[in-house]
């Protein structure tokens, strides 16, 4: 692997950290860089080498090879957000998973209530705007020890996008596309640092009751007809929501049945 240095760039760490200190989260170990293939991978084999310090993240300027759930690629430029955090949780790694959902209220208030966009979240972890996608998040859980469960939490938002990048095959937006005035980065990654550092705090204390109400209110795909495809199988029914384990809640043939994976889309009626 090619050695990356962390480097100063227009993102600046001191004001990151004085933003996320804003929300009580002091005790963040941050670095950035110009260029990285991956975030989340480069904190994963730190996590190999036996670096436990926590919370630690990791920001590029610009992410090469980053990727989504089930391998897919997240297309990146130049100034984009490409940011993954690494925490501890005292949980068992079965709920771990949940984090998602977590992390995507925060991100997607933070842009509500920076940028005034109206994004919504797309089960389980797709910030939306109208039928685009602005935000994807990626959870991943290395090794675990007896004490204390690690999870990397991957998180790209579209800041600004070249022309032609529809061609990806997936319809995405972003902020500077939507915005007249954007929000800095540096604001933008701080808040939400500093926020996911408290509501990370209130999952593991009382788990996702205060955040199923959230996700119901930004949840992009309640009432709509979607399928849900698992391995060969597919099913369709109408999305009710999310449980308080994480699950996706669809109303199938009279049965309300959940669903904690697979890959969902909005059926037209």
């Amino acid at each position: 692997m090619r050695a990356f240095q962390p480097i100063p760039d227009s993102l600046d760490v001191g004001e990151i950290r004085r933003i996320a200190g804003l929300h009580g989260a002091s005790e963040l170990t941050l670095e950035v860089y110009s260029e990285l293939p991956s975030t989340s991978r480069l904190l994963m084999e730190k996590c190999s080498a036996g670096e436990q310090v926590a919370p630690f993240v990791i920001i590029a300027d610009w992410q090469t090879g980053g990727v989504g759930r089930r391998g897919k690629s997240w297309l990146s430029v130049p100034g984009n957000i490409s940011f993954s955090v690494l925490d501890h949780f005292d949980l068992p790694v079965a709920r771990l998973m949940a984090v998602s959902l977590v992390t995507g209220v925060t991100v997607a208030t933070v842009l509500r209530e920076l940028a005034g966009i109206d994004c919504r979240l797309k089960w389980p972890n797709d910030v939306i705007v109208d039928n685009s996608k602005l935000a994807g998040l990626l959870i991943e859980v290395p090794k675990s020890t007896a004490e204390f469960s690690k999870v990397v939490t991957g998180i790209g938002i579209n800041y600004k996008l070249p022309d032609g990048v529809g061609a990806v095959g997936q319809a995405v937006t972003s902020i500077a596309g939507l915005c007249e005035k954007p929000p800095s980065r540096n604001d933008i990654i701080g808040n939400i640092l500093g926020r996911l550092q408290k509501n990370y705090q209130d999952y593991q204390q009382n788990g996702l009751r205060n955040f199923v109400q959230q996700w119901h209110e930004l949840d992009y795909l309640y009432d709509k007809p979607v399928r849900i495809i698992q391995g060969d199988s597919q099913l369709e029914g109408v999305a009710r929501g999310v449980s308080e384990n994480g699950e996706l809640l669809v109303w199938i043939d009279d049965k309300l049945r959940s669903f904690h994976s697979g890959e969902v889309s909005v059926r037209r009626r």
